[in-house]
């Protein structure tokens, strides 16, 4: 782990653990970010945390548990995608719901800063439930109200 000079404040960090995840979290750590993973599993915590991270349990369909896990953070982070659906993981549950999920969890919780993955070709296509779902996350958040930057 590289060590930084400043603490730049507590990020929490969704979809932490997965594709992107694996990147984005080591930068923000390298750069003087306090990261915190929001896990769904604790498999791998111990590792995590060897690693220089905060682990908190919850899930980005379960609005509670990422209020928790914002307790005393300044910027969230949410790079939750489903890509595929399969059961009751679908899109509109997992890219829509969990977006909005993590958006009003910011709101109540008075978090300064929202950061969200989209996807490349987000739009107003509702024959392309990812990309649609996707697109009205975003609106979602630019109505909301907060300081945000969504990224494809």
């Amino acid at each position: 782990m590289a060590e930084t000079a400043t603490n730049k404040g507590t990020v929490l960090l969704i979809g932490g653990t997965g594709y992107v995840g694996d990147v984005m979290r080591n930068r923000m750590r390298d750069a003087g970010y306090t990261v915190r993973l929001l896990t769904r599993s604790s498999s791998n915590n111990a590792r995590y945390e060897r690693e220089g991270f905060e682990t908190v349990g919850g899930n980005i369909t379960d609005t509670n548990s990422i209020v928790r896990a914002l307790d005393g953070a300044d910027m969230v982070v949410n790079l939750v995608a489903v890509i595929k659906e399969k059961g009751d993981v679908t899109f509109e549950k997992m890219n829509y719901q969990g977006s909005v999920n993590v958006a009003d969890a910011a709101r109540q919780t008075g978090v300064v800063r929202l950061i969200q993955m989209s996807a490349l070709g987000a739009g107003n296509m509702p024959d392309y439930p990812y990309h649609f779902t996707k697109w009205r996350a975003e609106n979602y958040i630019k109505d909301l109200g907060l300081d945000y930057t969504i990224f494809r």
